[in-house]
């Protein structure tokens, strides 16, 4: 071997010792690339010697000779591999190689959680409901992203529909493409939280959780945004793929992370989680805190940089419904612990116990894996049986096993509340985070990496009980998931009755000479139409449903551009506005109908010379919308009460 390849082979060593006990990219069979000579075939025995083979795992059956000679054969084929490795160090083939590898062995796990996310989002498809800003975007065809710095989801939307000009609503394509990506995200996730799990069909369903997750839900809900959001859930999991290449990792990191932070930030969290994982499990896996301190350093440094990049040259500071302004440094520990505080009553607020029970059954499981197979012991607790008296010093060896780890278990409780509140993400850095549920896609991150992790624990009954749990998360996920959509349609069915209602009395009194200046009604609607009884009902006992399904016959600024759906141009005019409680107190406001549903009302503005100019006539509407959806419940209520009395009274008769 000349110098060069020495050289290059020293370089790759280095790198390969970056992440040993990483297993996202282990156990791949190299016996098969000691005769490769082609370019080709030396792509795949790179890619083999990046997946630093374990025959144990997959041969246990073995006898100790067929055991010891695997051995010696896996050691000359991982030093030739090594040697065809050094010849095709160069950057590009090894991405390419690695992905060839990635989708070779994957293939059937991305088909697998495709499938389930198809069947957990096949309800919204049937739905077809305009979710919020899909309202404007479907009438005005305006893309509206370059507002949050979100220039990745504007070019790629442009990109996706041929046209920068007009936003083309492509639903259900849309979330086709966002089903697809998550599927990627969810097996990329699998394969760097437990490589050897990627062919385990209940491993799938736990990274399913990243994108099945209630709070995801709403993600999902937009037909014009949902693309571009799970790009940037998929762009905070990928560069772990290239976690055990130093370079390569760091340039992808800063490259996907910039992707992230300019598509969608809500996921700003996921990196953080993988990296403060992977370096907990690379130390408490062999106790080699250089390995573990790499993977932190060059995690956090890649994020680092992406976010100094985004910062001086994207960032454009915002006050509008959210604001986007950064904690200044002397507030930054009283912000971080009111919005943990507030994070942690939002999802304790929006789950059942059922739900949260489940999520805390996974952390004493991570934590219970973690003291149990770490391979550390504290040289303070090494010798603590020999200090016990004899007559107190336990028989059991799994007493001294835990006496001796002691430090490991106060650390992965740590690890573990580390995790949870890098969930939230950049969100902790912001003045005043919002709490919506797409904010929060950061939690299903974090419980679906606690699933994946807790299914190799080695004692049973614990692997039993993890895999309980996750079939358990699993069939909430999809029942949410699809009563979700179902409640989504029958919200639009309920929602264009009430429009219906609305239009067949206010069109009696609408004219084009009552248009002001702008060719738009001067409308004011207040009230709250609610919702229809199945959903009232639902959200009683859903408490996320309330936050997830929303409302546009009210007074919120979205129920003006519902109106534009019905050829309604209607805004809230100012003086309207300042003259309606005057004209209230002169009694000249008056009532064109009043119904069990809505109550309209109209009153006009005089002719007048104000601010040096004059203005017209105006004629001004109110539309109160009534709120139905207590109705059903306090129904419910009597209607259980009354058949309690029933009850009562034929049991006394009986007596």
């Amino acid at each position: 071997m000349n110098e060069n390849v020495r050289k290059k082979s020293a370089d790759l060593g280095d790198s390969a010792d970056f992440t040993d006990s990483v297993d996202s990219l282990r156990g791949l069979d190299t016996a098969d690339s000691t005769n490769r000579q082609d370019s080709t075939n030396q792509l795949d025995s790179k890619q083999d010697s990046i997946n630093c083979p374990d025959s144990t795992d997959s041969k246990t059956s073995h006898n100790s000779t067929d055991s010891h000679t695997d051995s010696k054969r896996d050691s000359t084929n991982s030093h030739t591999t090594h040697k065809n490795l050094a010849k095709t160090s160069a950057p590009d083939l090894l991405f390419l190689a690695i992905l060839r590898r990635f989708y070779k062995e994957n293939k059937f796990g991305v088909l697998f959680a495709f499938i389930i996310y198809l069947l957990g989002t096949f309800s919204l498809i049937l739905a077809n409901f305009n979710y919020i800003d899909d309202i404007d975007r479907s009438i005005f065809g305006t893309f509206g992203f370059n507002v949050w710095d979100r220039y990745t989801a504007s070019l790629l939307s442009g990109i996706l529909r041929l046209n920068a000009d007009f936003l083309l609503n492509i639903f259900p394509y849309s979330l086709f493409i966002s089903i697809f990506l998550l599927s990627f995200a969810s097996i990329v996730l699998l394969n760097v939280v437990d490589w050897r799990l990627r062919k385990s069909k209940i491993a799938i369903l736990a990274s399913t959780g990243l994108g099945l997750s209630p709070y995801y839900l709403e993600c999902l809900s937009y037909k014009f945004d949902s693309p571009f959001m799970a790009l940037g859930v998929l762009a905070s999991i990928f560069p772990f793929l290239f976690i055990r290449h130093k370079k390569i990792f760091f340039i992808i990191s800063v490259f996907c992370i910039l992707i992230m932070l300019t598509s969608y930030q809500s996921s700003s969290g996921i990196y953080l989680m993988l990296v403060l994982f992977l370096s907990f499990r690379s130390l408490i896996g062999g106790g080699q805190i250089g390995k573990a301190k790499n993977i932190f350093i060059y995690g956090f440094l890649s994020y680092f940089v992406a976010g100094l990049i985004f910062l001086l040259a994207i960032y454009t500071p915002i006050q509008t419904y959210a604001n986007n302004e950064m904690l200044p440094l002397k507030y930054l520990f009283i912000g971080f612990y009111k919005h943990i505080n507030q994070y942690i009553n939002v999802i304790y607020g929006d789950f059942n116990a059922t739900y949260l029970s489940l999520v805390v059954g996974l952390g004493v499981i991570f934590v219970a894996k973690s003291v149990w197979e770490s391979k550390i012991v504290s040289p303070h607790f090494k010798n603590l049986d020999s200090k016990i008296p004899a007559n107190l010093n336990p028989a059991s060896s799994i007493a001294k096993r835990f006496s001796q780890k002691i430090p490991i278990l106060f650390l992965s409780i740590i690890i573990l509340f580390a995790l949870f509140i890098a969930s939230f993400g950049l969100y902790l850095l912001l003045v005043l985070p919002h709490y919506y549920p797409r904010s929060l896609i950061g939690f299903g991150a974090f419980v679906s990496i606690l699933a994946i992790y807790s299914i190799s624990f080695k004692t049973k009954i614990l692997k039993i009980c993890s895999i309980i749990i996750i079939l358990g998360f699993t069939q909430y996920n999809l029942t949410f998931a699809n009563a979700y959509g179902e409640v989504l349609n029958d919200h639009n069915a309920y929602q264009r009755f009430r429009f219906t209602l609305l239009f067949n009395d206010l069109g009696k009194f609408l004219d084009n000479s009552q248009l002001n200046d702008f060719k738009y009604f001067n409308i004011r609607i207040s009230g709250n139409a609610g919702d229809s009884s199945s959903v009232a009902l639902l959200k009683e006992h859903y408490p996320l449903m309330e936050r997830l399904v929303p409302v546009v016959q009210n007074s919120w600024s979205w129920s003006y551009t519902a109106l534009l759906q019905y050829g309604v141009y209607a805004l809230e005019d100012r003086d309207c506005v300042v003259y309606e409680n005057s004209a209230r107190a002169a009694n000249k406001i008056e009532l064109l109908s009043n119904t069990y549903f809505h109550k309209i009302e109209r009153f006009k503005i005089d002719r007048e010379f104000k601010n040096g100019e004059m203005r017209n006539e105006k004629t001004c509407y109110v539309t109160t919308y009534k709120d139905l959806s207590l109705r059903p419940i306090l129904f419910k209520e009597n209607y259980l009460a009354i058949t309690r009395k029933i009850r009562i009274i034929k049991a006394l008769v009986v007596i």
